[in-house]
């Protein structure tokens, strides 16, 4: 499945969806939000935007899956690591921690000013693609994201990296 999302008020959100001749692994639907830190649409979303624009989905997410504080203190830590990681790649990638056997890997986006304005997402069961990052989805994903991106302006998002980066670090 391939999946078009933007950042709507209640986070990542589909906007289109392009069923494969596979077997359905997930059910979703236009409009249906998507956990902020457990998707691969999110993350991308969350790496990218404005802290402020974020943080009140990422809290509650992460509160929700800590047992205790020290817990709750750990979950953001790894997160944090995971969107410098994400930043750096311009890529996210979840192995069943949204669905169980059920693996993502996720482009952003960006418009003239380098600002994420949607995301691109292959969703497929375990074995039915390689999730690498260096793999041929990943790279066709990687390519189709930054083509869909220079279209809208998009030139090399070099600064903009750099002012997402600072945006989102300066508030952990």
């Amino acid at each position: 499945m391939l999946f078009r999302s933007i950042w709507g008020p209640n986070g990542a959100t589909h906007i289109l969806i392009e069923e494969t001749p596979r077997r359905a692994i997930v059910k979703s639907r236009l409009g249906a939000a998507l956990p902020t830190c457990t998707s691969a649409t999110g993350a991308l979303f969350v790496a990218f935007l404005p802290r402020n624009v974020t943080q009140h989905l990422v809290d509650q997410e992460l509160a929700s899956a800590a047992r205790s504080l020290a817990e709750l203190k750990e979950k953001h830590e790894t997160f944090e690591a995971l969107l410098s990681a994400i930043r750096k790649r311009r890529m996210s990638r979840v192995m069943g921690d949204f669905a169980p056997g059920v693996h993502a890997l996720g482009a952003p986006i960006f418009d003239h000013t380098g600002a994420i304005v949607a995301t691109i997402t292959i969703l497929a069961a375990a074995g039915e693609f390689d999730p690498s990052f260096n793999g041929p989805f990943a790279k066709r994903l990687s390519e189709a994201a930054k083509s869909i991106s220079l279209k809208m302006g998009w030139t090399d998002g070099t600064a903009q990296d750099r002012k997402s980066t600072r945006l989102n670090s300066s508030h952990t």
